[in-house]
């Protein structure tokens, strides 16, 4: 007792898999790894994340960068008023469930705004709320589109590049 034991585990490492960037699976909130190349958008956008959950911000953030989006990451409604505030994106996605007000109330808000201080900005719900109910309070709160959890992140990256164009686009 109180010696303990020492382990060596030798894996063999198939060839050419060194190269883990060439072979960086695509990121996909709880579905499986697909390995095919993500589409890129089609034009320039910048994106605001606003989710509490840091792996889900983290994983989205990946997904819009790789697809070619200037992504910033915020984890509450109120830092998503500031820092649309600070620079206005082309497309906001948020998930609802956040802790100081929720994301019905976050787009409520931004839709109060003037069309110059983000007012109009498209937005596009990621969220665990899935019901039919849940699509039309989304929808009547001022969201563009409702994207149910687990996200699949081509049908992400579809739904933004439907609402981004010249007009809706900080240029």
């Amino acid at each position: 007792m109180g010696r303990g034991a020492t382990f060596t585990v030798v894996l063999p490492l198939a060839a050419g898999a060194t190269d883990v960037e060439q072979r960086r699976p695509v990121a996909v909130i709880g579905r499986p790894v697909e390995t095919t190349p993500l589409p890129r958008f089609s034009r320039s956008v910048h994106v605001l994340v606003v989710d509490d959950d840091c792996d889900a911000r983290e994983v989205l953030h990946a997904v819009l960068q790789q697809a070619g989006a200037e992504v910033t990451t915020v984890a509450s409604a109120r830092e998503a008023l500031a820092s649309i505030d600070q620079a206005r994106p082309d497309v906001l996605v948020s998930d609802i469930g956040l802790p100081d007000e929720d994301g019905y109330a976050l787009v409520r808000q931004l839709r109060m705004r003037r069309e110059e201080n983000g007012g109009r900005t498209p937005a596009v719900a990621v969220t665990a709320y899935a019901a039919a109910a849940d699509r039309e309070r989304a929808a009547a709160s001022g969201y563009d589109r409702h994207l149910s959890k687990p996200i699949d992140a081509r049908e992400l990256i579809r739904a933004i590049e439907s609402l981004i164009t010249p007009k809706t686009m900080n240029l």
